[in-house]
Order: C-alpha cells, then sequence, then structure tokens
C-alpha cells in the first residue's frame, strides 16, 4: 500500500499530499480512478494541467493538480453549482470541510489502486524552441498510446515531404464542416492534440493520446468515410480548387506560394522529447 504525507498549503494551496511514489505512478492511480469513476470526473483545465472532480456526497468540486515532488495539491474547492474558490477566500471550517471530503473520498481511495505500467507525456507536443522542458510545474499530463496505422494519400502526391499536407486537412475539414485543428513540421504532424505521426508515401499514426480520467476517444478522420470518399480519384478537381482557394487566401496574409509556412511565423514542435537538433534543406535530424 502506498502511503502519503500531508503538508500545508501555501501560495494559494489548500492543501499538498506527498505520495511515497513516483509521479508517474500517481497519475496512473488518478487516472484508473477516474476511469472506474466516470461520473466523478470533469475536466481538466488545460492551460494549466489542472484536474477538476465532483465527489460524494455533497458533489462539491475540487481542482487539483499532479506533480512537483510526487504529491497532488488542492487547489481550489466549491459548492455545487458554484464556482471554485481558492485558499484565501476560505473560511477555517470551510477548508476543515472541503479538505475532509477530498481525502475521504479521493485521497484515502488512491491508496488501493495499483499503479499500471502507463506512457504518458506532458502536452505531447513541445515546441522546438523549449529545449529543456522543467519537470517541476505542473504539466497536463496524457496518456500515450503508441500505435502505426497507415492510410493513403491522394493520388496526386507521389510522395509527401512536407508542402501541402496541413492544406489538404484544412480543406477536408472545410468540405466536411469539421473543426480538425492541424500543425506540422516537415513530415510530423499532429492532428486536433488526439493523435501524431509522420508522412511519406502514406499517412502514419504513430500516437494516440487521451487527457487523464478521460475514455480514450481518438478521432481518426483518416479511417472515416468522408475522408475515403474526398481522396478519390473522382474528388480530384474538388482538391484542387479547395487548395487554391487556401493558397490564396495565404498568400494574401503574405506566406510564400509555395511554402506551407509564412517566413516570421514557423512553428518548430516535435513529437515527446526528441530534439529536433539540425535541419538540412528538407531533411530532419531528431537525437
Amino acid at each position: 500500500m502506498t502511503g502519503c504525507f500531508i503538508g500545508a498549503g501555501t501560495h494559494g494551496k489548500i492543501k499538498s499530499y506527498y505520495f511515497n511514489c513516483s509521479t508517474k505512478d500517481i497519475v496512473s492511480k488518478v487516472d484508473q480512478f477516474l476511469l472506474d469513476n466516470p461520473s466523478y470526473y470533469d475536466e481538466v483545465l488545460e492551460d494549466f494541467g489542472w484536474v477538476y472532480i465532483t465527489l460524494p456526497p455533497e458533489n462539491n468540486k475540487f481542482g487539483f493538480k499532479i506533480g512537483g515532488n510526487s504529491e497532488i495539491t488542492l487547489i481550489a474547492v466549491g459548492n455545487e453549482n458554484q464556482v471554485t474558490t481558492w485558499n484565501t477566500e476560505l473560511s477555517s471550517s470551510e477548508k476543515e470541510s472541503f479538505t475532509e471530503n477530498f481525502e475521504k473520498e479521493f485521497i484515502q481511495r488512491l491508496y488501493s489502486i495499483t499503479p499500471k505500467s502507463v506512457d504518458y507525456s506532458k502536452k505531447p507536443f513541445i515546441l522546438t524552441i523549449n529545449k529543456n522542458p522543467s519537470n517541476n510545474p505542473w504539466p497536463h499530463y496524457v496518456i500515450k498510446y503508441d500505435t502505426l496505422i497507415s492510410y493513403p494519400l491522394p493520388k496526386e502526391f507521389d510522395s509527401l515531404s512536407f508542402d501541402y499536407f496541413e492544406d489538404l486537412i484544412i480543406s477536408f475539414a472545410q468540405f466536411t464542416d469539421k473543426e480538425i485543428s492541424v500543425n506540422q513540421y516537415y513530415n510530423l504532424f499532429r492532428i486536433n492534440k488526439d493523435i501524431s505521426g509522420y508522412i511519406t508515401d502514406s499517412i502514419y499514426v504513430t500516437s494516440l493520446y487521451r487527457v487523464i480520467g478521460q475514455n480514450l476517444n481518438s478521432k481518426i478522420i483518416f479511417n472515416q468515410k468522408e475522408w475515403g470518399d474526398y481522396i478519390t480519384e473522382e474528388a480530384k478537381n474538388t482538391r484542387l480548387t479547395d487548395y487554391n482557394k487556401l493558397r490564396e487566401i495565404k498568400i494574401g496574409k503574405n506566406y510564400k506560394s509555395t511554402d506551407v509556412y509564412s517566413d516570421m511565423s514557423e512553428e518548430y514542435w516535435m513529437v515527446e522529447h526528441k530534439e529536433i537538433i539540425k535541419t538540412v534543406g528538407n531533411n530532419i535530424y531528431i537525437k
């Protein structure tokens, strides 16, 4: 059984709970607890990586974060259907009541959960400009699943190092009236923060991601019927028209006519924690 130590919070923290296990194991415990109790799960505040849950019997709302020195820190609390409040806004009796609920219905129940071997990442895509991301902040943890599923590209592409793949996805999004975001660096891509992969003569999805506590629901557009219809030879003229419309818009915004990125706003990023050490022409070298 994994135990924990309790420490008083500072800088607005209500209370911290220090565990005798790794942060990775805490992530696994919390993830399993929320998967087993889906009615407790609320959301993750993505900007900070805070996890929100509602707990019986009063259905109070709690916001906490995982990280630091193997700890869970309670940040915000609130009554049902009310905005959560901070440490400085709580009376001593309110703080005692909320923390008792949090400890009994959540912290104490984590002890009996055996952590699983999970592969997790901090926000799966880290910009290359951040060469040495710190482990000290409270990151937005996601559970990562490795895979390698391939999908065909339209016939107008014999191969695709980096040009136009983003345009292809955006065109499909507009054609189907879907909300799809894509970011690309050379042949690496990410879509909707749910999946990532690379492209050569085909599209290869290498990883799927889900937020702690959420069931895996990666929506891979490439296995949808609408995508299959859009990349047929019969739809080629439609695609070419869509590409040209997007290209005209980008040129109007000072993008180069033949490149995906503008001169001043390239987004450099990488999958996981691999560091791009240099690029030569269209070749990318990763360590």
